[in-house]
């Protein structure tokens, strides 16, 4: 390993155009191969910071990141090899999951229609 190799948080900021904290979450985030940490400090390979590419950023890209996790959880699943009676079991829990979320969901669009109301009201005058 040559040391000459790596680039420190400040100099990977410079490279980045980005902030000193940001590259500190990126490296807790695991999102530079081949991070070093020593202590407080973290040595990143500086090709892995020439070569990172930023995904998608804003509310859309975090719901598309978020949903392509969840399907690939739901994949990562194994239902062939439970028994009949731990696939009924499975069922009504996630039967019992799906209504709770129901209700939780029916709470909060009340909330927002509450909300609406009010500021139609408050408009009004």
């Amino acid at each position: 390993m040559d040391i000459s190799e790596f680039v420190s948080i400040d100099e990977a900021a410079e490279i980045l155009g980005y902030n000193k904290s940001n590259v500190g979450l990126l490296c807790r985030q695991g999102k530079f191969d081949g991070t070093i940490r020593i202590g407080k400090r973290w040595l990143i390979p500086r090709k892995s910071v020439e070569n990172y590419k930023p995904g998608p950023q804003g509310f859309a890209a975090i719901w598309a990141r978020r949903h392509k996790e969840e399907e690939s959880e739901i994949e990562n699943e194994n239902f062939d090899s439970l028994s009949d009676d731990e696939r009924q079991n499975e069922i009504e829990k996630l039967y019992q999951e799906l209504r709770i979320a129901e209700e939780k969901n029916l709470n909060l669009l009340r909330q927002i229609d509450l909300i609406r109301r009010k500021l139609h009201k408050l408009l009004k005058k």
